[in-house]
């Protein structure tokens, strides 16, 4: 590539003390982008935000196998002013967060050839899940196709059609992971005054991204796996109470002004609290009671909260308060079951 040509993607991490789930990370970038990466056409920028860890040797570590920019921060800016400050830096056509203990697939060479062919506005990747516990990753729901939309399809002609063809909350873009975007419409829908209306929401990228898909003229969905998300990346900052509800308070509230904000048609609003309430707040709930062992006032209060939000919909009824009801000791057992019933375990490979 030509030195005066800007990269055609940008691939942007923010890290902060997870230097064990880094080196995975940067591992799979350069083994499934080495070449693009050389070539210039792939620009990788981290940002080391504040980490006390062994992050800075890491960072360093990979700045000799690849090209790398590192971005440094003394002490943490926290998510959101890190996401910022990488895209500041960005200069592909598409930019692409990932997660520090994200990783991603091989054959990835498919989608960067479907990007440059499909040239689309806004682009969501199929993905696995995968835990990490023991020292082992657990790999989750291999097949997330009809797990994501009812179809599946990779084109959509209308934003309408994408959001009412929705199935999981992911496909609103609540991982940040799967989500490959021009930088030119991230510039047109960011702006200081967005970032203080949706501070608390600790997500702005969110509200972005579905401005993004609104004004859309090619929407697209990329039905290889390429990325893998860790679940449960964040459990310290929600095993208090007033942590726990704070993280409800995301996707109960937050997420759902940005959606009203942007999309301000009742049914496609109705929709969206509907694939929340079936999938974000119910697996929320329900790790709530497996994990926490929280006082009888929390639960009350959060009972107010999803009543207040969801009374008219019906799975809050047949779904929710049965959650509530049911006794901590079922959901132990049912989480040993489901986990036996995973995919096979992999020992967790973290090469240098």
């Amino acid at each position: 590539m030509n030195e005066s040509q800007n990269p055609f993607l940008s691939i942007l991490i923010t890290t902060y003390n997870r230097s064990f789930f880094l080196r995975q990370c940067l591992s799979s970038i350069n083994e499934s982008l080495k070449e693009f990466l050389s070539e210039g056409n792939i620009e990788l920028i981290a940002l080391n935000n504040g980490s006390t860890d062994e992050t800075h040797e890491v960072l360093q570590l990979f700045e000799q196998k690849m090209p790398l920019t590192v971005l440094y921060e003394k002490d943490n800016i926290s998510f959101v002013p890190g996401i910022l400050k990488c895209i500041s830096h960005a200069k592909g056509k598409y930019c692409w967060f990932l997660g520090d203990d994200d990783f991603l697939m091989n054959g990835i060479e498919d989608l960067i050839i479907f990007l440059r062919e499909a040239d689309p506005d806004i682009l969501l990747l199929n993905h696995f899940f995968y835990t990490f516990e023991n020292s082992k990753i657990n790999y989750l729901m291999k097949d997330k196709q009809k797990f994501l939309f009812k179809k599946s399809k990779p084109f959509y002609d209308s934003y309408e059609e994408y959001i009412l063809d929705v199935r999981h909350n992911n496909a609103f873009f609540t991982h940040i992971a799967p989500i490959i975007f021009k930088k030119d419409q991230w510039d047109l829908y960011f702006s200081s005054e967005l970032v203080q209306r949706h501070f608390q929401s600790h997500s702005i990228h969110i509200y972005i991204f579905l401005s993004i898909l609104k004004n859309s003229k090619k929407i697209c969905f990329f039905r290889k796996p390429q990325v893998v998300l860790r679940v449960g990346a964040s459990p310290s900052l929600w095993l208090t109470e007033d942590g726990r509800y704070d993280r409800f308070l995301m996707d109960v509230q937050y997420f759902t002004d940005m959606f009203r904000e942007v999309f301000t048609d009742k049914k496609l609003v109705r929709h969206f609290k509907d694939v929340m309430l079936k999938n974000s707040i119910l697996i929320l709930l329900f790790g709530t009671k497996l994990r926490c062992q929280f006082s009888y006032q929390f639960y009350l209060k959060l009972l107010k909260l999803l009543y207040s939000h969801y009374k008219t919909h019906p799975f809050f009824w047949y779904g929710i308060i049965p959650v509530f009801l049911t006794p901590r000791i079922i959901f132990s057992l049912l989480y040993k079951w489901f986990m036996k019933k995973a995919p096979p375990k992999e020992e967790a490979q973290y090469t240098s």
